[in-house]
């Protein structure tokens, strides 16, 4: 609806894969496992279950409203995912603030910015986090499995730079 929506997605239950689409959660609805549809929002929390979930935020753009802000830090789409193989994927098109943890598992980042033009910067914070920025435009927080669960798995990242000047450590 209009001003600045926040959706709260608790679906820790849900055992089966996912594949969540936000591209256009303005106009087009996103389709939850159970058959809901939402649209109209602007941002989003999930905390995802044991299946296997790809949270496509490619071309989205994400809003931090006062809920985000008070109860999610400063990030229009914050990502939990379950005890399953999470995949977060980005392009050049994606903006906004986002925090994904992929939770145990071997987790793959894909981030695609080969039409941008801005500067990208992909580096380690520490030893479990992983910081993204594109611009002024995007920034990511990426936490990564093994910290929180030794020996759980690995994180793969899938990196495409674009034309600008980009630093990937």
């Amino acid at each position: 609806g209009s001003g600045n929506d926040y959706v709260v997605l608790n679906l820790t239950g849900v055992s089966s894969d996912m594949s969540l689409r936000f591209a256009n959660q303005f106009a087009a609805p996103i389709i939850l496992p159970n058959g809901t549809s939402i649209t109209g929002f602007e941002g989003f929390q999930i905390t995802a279950g044991s299946g296997t979930n790809t949270f496509d935020l490619t071309g989205t753009t994400v809003v931090a409203n006062t809920l985000a802000q008070n109860n999610f830090s400063n990030y229009g789409a914050y990502i939990t995912g379950g005890a399953g193989n999470d995949t977060l994927q980005i392009d050049a098109a994606t903006q906004g603030n986002i925090y994904f943890y992929g939770n145990a598992g071997a987790n793959q980042l894909f981030a695609d910015f080969s039409a941008a033009t801005g500067p990208l910067s992909f580096a380690p914070a520490n030893s479990y986090t992983t910081s993204i920025t594109l611009g002024s435009t995007l920034s990511v927080n990426y936490q990564d499995s093994a910290y929180f669960h030794p020996g759980t798995g690995s994180d793969v990242f899938h990196i495409t730079g674009g034309s600008g000047d980009d630093t990937i450590n």
